[in-house]
């Protein structure tokens, strides 16, 4: 009922902030400058958006990206990439309600390969992805598809989400009691597990 999206770490501005804010946050040593997966976290809760972004996707759509899998299932899985030098899952999140996404125009990513990407319509572009490619060091073929990842072509208004549409995780009590008390959702802590942390590095 519910698809995953991860926070990460952003190295540089936020998305939607210019670099000459970002400098100055750095100079003036403001605790906006924590760019923290939790940082993030919080931000999109302040916020009340999700923002779209172009970072990996062909034709350079921009798009909100989520899971289908279950949450301790993706956890379970979770592998290092290190042609894009992070963790595929993260610590922190949050879920949102399959039918409140497919409502905003959430679609299933179509898995293909280059044959499939030029006919298709410019509609469907920003649901594309490459089913297989191969590690940067090209000794492993990496499957895609196995994210079983959803798309929504824009940012995310979450002021219009529900109580029962969101759900927050993070790993540890602190952090979701700060998180409590800002969110209008509720805030599952989910602890990073040994298995997790000790999955196998991607070549």
């Amino acid at each position: 009922d519910y698809f995953v999206h991860w926070t990460r770490r952003q190295d540089g501005p936020w998305p939607d902030q210019s670099e000459a804010d970002f400098i100055d946050d750095l100079l003036l040593r403001k605790e906006s400058t924590s760019h923290s997966a939790f940082a993030a976290l919080s931000r999109i809760v302040q916020q009340r958006r999700l923002i779209a972004s172009a970072t990996g996707i062909r034709g350079e759509a921009v798009v909100v990206s989520f899971s289908a899998k279950p949450l301790r299932e993706l956890t379970k899985q979770r592998t290092f990439r290190a042609h894009r030098g992070r963790w595929d899952c993260e610590a922190y999140g949050l879920c949102l309600r399959r039918n409140w996404l497919q409502a905003r125009g959430a679609k299933p990513v179509i898995y293909g390969n280059d044959e499939h990407w030029s006919p298709l319509p410019i509609s469907d572009r920003a649901f594309f992805q490459l089913k297989t490619t191969r590690s940067r060091r090209g000794a492993k073929m990496i499957d895609w598809s196995q994210e079983a990842e959803w798309r929504v072509p824009s940012d995310l208004d979450l002021s219009e989400a529900g109580r029962e549409d969101v759900l927050l995780f993070v790993p540890t009590e602190d952090e979701a009691r700060q998180l409590a008390a800002i969110s209008p959702w509720p805030v599952l802590v989910m602890p990073v597990t040994l298995a997790s942390l000790t999955s196998t590095l991607s070549a």
